[in-house]
């Protein structure tokens, strides 16, 4: 059994390392093992993926009813993924945006993330963050 004391030198460790490390270290519970997890899978995307996700993002917020789906599939890697627009709002200067959900799949890991859109002077869905 591991005393209290190691276990909290442990985690001051493991937070340390995930605050200078790029890579999340997170730990099995009642396996006992550490592991690092794989980079997002944003970062894996390939320019085809993501101009596919860019151009399914722009007609899925142009034109599709909150909550339907639009999805997009790079053929050459597999790669995957979907938008689905939620609610439609308009900013205190007038700017048209809507918040939408979209997910990456890559071989069998996938990754959601919500965001938020608006519509530029040019017509095109710029995501704000």
């Amino acid at each position: 059994m591991i005393g209290t004391n190691v276990v909290k030198s442990l985690a001051r460790i493991v937070l340390w390392l995930a605050m200078i490390s790029p890579i999340a270290c997170t730990y099995q519970s009642g396996s006992g093992n550490w592991s690092l997890l794989p980079p997002p899978l944003f970062e894996q995307l390939s320019e085809e993926d993501v101009r596919l996700a860019d151009d399914t993002l722009q007609k899925a917020l142009e034109v599709a009813v909150s909550g339907v789906t639009f999805t997009w599939e790079n053929t050459a890697n597999g790669h995957a993924g979907t938008v689905t627009p939620k609610s439609s709002f308009q900013t205190g200067s007038g700017q048209f945006c809507r918040d939408y959900v979209e997910t990456i799949t890559i071989g069998s890991r996938t990754e959601l993330y919500k965001n938020s859109a608006c519509k530029s002077e040019n017509g095109q869905w710029l995501p704000t963050t």
